[in-house]
């Protein structure tokens, strides 16, 4: 499944996209655009609203979810339907032969995020899922926490829909020389800052890595043009990880005690810096995949 290439002519890899609420606007905008994917199929609960997008799209389709499922003209299902569904769903992509990329959460439950990635392994084919805040359905309004990492370090962990404001970065990175600021992970280019010891103020960083203009959507490219046998950036098994990780948070919060983490993941490959025009382009060392 994927790109192919025959002479000099590229095929792009065909998307179906399920849910075409507020969060796929994003994603059409990066998508549409890139020459690496074309959408061909749109599904939504919401039949206007699908017939709507398909207008706009000269390639697409609209389906029932069961079409868009089975529709030889997909290659990969972009999830982007309800937590609730995304484990049934993605379920249902596998078991015709697709390959997945879904909005976060991977699934509500390690269990079924787990039935996923068994069932991907099984078929043969990639999942992805958007990394950056993976969010269950139904959380307590206000969870701190302590994470121990392998490294040995510590990370303390406010998630908070009680706090209205907060002067602090959405990340900070404590070390005895200094401390990183980091801007909003849910964005693509929010400010680093770095204050070293014995400065007077936080100094801008300028990038090193990533994706120039990235936006949602950016993260299913990069498993698209991924080669094959090779772990993309946002690959289920690291979204596994951050599950597992929302999950025993809130088991060790409940419980009282600490909570050892079941899984693990690989730290991606840093993304070399790499202008919009390049990244999407639709071929990867020669070929797409």
């Amino acid at each position: 499944m994927g790109q192919s290439r025959t002479g000099g002519d590229v095929t792009p890899h065909r998307l179906g996209i399920a849910g075409l609420g507020v969060t796929s606007a994003a994603y059409l905008q990066t998508l549409a655009a890139s020459d690496a994917v074309v959408i061909t199929a749109v599904a939504d609960l919401d039949a206007a609203r699908a017939r709507s997008v398909a207008d706009g799209l000269p390639s697409a389709r609209v389906m029932t979810l069961a079409e868009l499922l089975a529709a030889d003209e997909v290659d990969t299902v972009l999830n982007l339907t309800t937590p609730a569904s995304h484990a049934e769903i993605a379920l249902g992509a596998i078991a015709q032969g697709k390959q997945v990329y879904g909005e976060k959460p991977l699934a509500v439950t390690l269990a079924e995020g787990r039935s996923i990635l068994a069932a991907a392994t099984h078929a043969g084919v990639r999942v992805g899922s958007a990394p950056d805040t993976c969010i269950p359905v139904l959380v307590d309004t206000h969870v701190t926490g302590v994470l121990e990492h392998d490294s040995g370090a510590l990370s303390t962990i406010t998630m908070s829909f009680d706090a209205a404001a907060t002067v602090r970065s959405p990340l900070e990175v404590y070390g005895t020389e200094g401390t990183l600021a980091v801007g909003d992970p849910d964005t693509f280019d929010a400010p680093t800052g770095l204050r070293r010891a014995n400065d007077g103020s936080f100094h801008p960083l300028d990038p090193l890595a990533g994706y120039v203009d990235g936006t949602r959507g950016i993260g299913l490219v990069d498993q698209i043009r991924a080669p094959r046998r090779t772990a993309a950036r946002a690959n289920g098994g690291l979204a596994l990880h951050v599950l597992d990780v929302m999950e025993s948070l809130q088991r060790a919060a409940s419980e009282g005690r600490r909570v050892d983490i079941t899984t693990a993941a690989d730290r991606p490959a840093s993304v070399p810096l790499t202008p919009r025009a390049e990244w999407l382009g639709a071929v990867h060392e020669g070929r797409r995949v």
